[in-house]
């Protein structure tokens, strides 16, 4: 009966979705705004810990950074929400916090690069800082044209701007999952003889 006859199956079925109350995507996406209200709450309550206040100033131990880019990445997702509902935006201007985003990382990015910097994390072995500080900076800025292109090409192509593949649309993502592999085979381990932070390390290791 119906398996064998989809087109008098699926009209009806089709309208009874078409006439379905409508959910709001902000209701659907009720997980995430959970686990933002975490993330954002942890970052606040951060400097606020008593190793931090110990320190000094709690602020000077605020992730900044982290805390911007926590919320410039929930704004994306309200503005997603409102273009899935129907909201007259393009796709540009939603992905517009997710450029912000990014902005951020890459100003990290460039932070790095500093010489005093890159002296740190040459210290700690972190994967792509054993070829020196140009090496360093090259591993850094390349991982961010590739998301930098990867968002600017999504958006303009759900934009219509342009017609390419997805595949070459997504061929950044490819380039950003060699970094990643790349990464996960090396380990960064501390070479710092500093007496308070292995005495540091020692106690939250218990």
């Amino acid at each position: 009966s119906c398996p064998f006859l989809p087109l008098r199956c699926g009209d009806p079925l089709r309208r009874q979705v078409q006439n379905d109350e409508k959910w709001l995507w902000g209701l659907v996406f009720t997980p995430l705004w959970v686990l933002d209200t975490i993330l954002v709450l942890m970052l606040c309550i951060w400097p606020l810990l008593p190793v931090n206040v110990a320190r000094g100033d709690p602020l000077s131990n605020c992730k900044w950074d982290w805390l911007f880019q926590a919320l410039f990445f929930v704004l994306f997702q309200v503005t997603l929400c409102l273009k899935l509902d129907g909201a007259d935006l393009s796709w540009t201007a939603v992905f517009g916090p997710l450029f912000a985003f990014q902005a951020v990382s890459t100003g990290r990015a460039l932070h790095k690069i500093i010489p005093t910097q890159y002296e740190h994390w040459s210290k700690v072995k972190k994967p792509g800082s054993t070829c020196g500080n140009v090496g360093w900076a090259i591993y850094l800025l390349m991982q961010e044209a590739l998301w930098w292109s990867l968002w600017l090409l999504v958006s303009m192509r759900l934009d219509r701007q342009m017609d390419m593949s997805w595949w070459v649309v997504l061929s950044p993502l490819f380039g950003i999952c060699v970094f990643w592999f790349y990464a996960s085979t090396r380990t960064a381990y501390a070479l710092n003889n500093d007496p308070e932070e292995k005495a540091y390390e020692q106690a939250f290791s218990r």
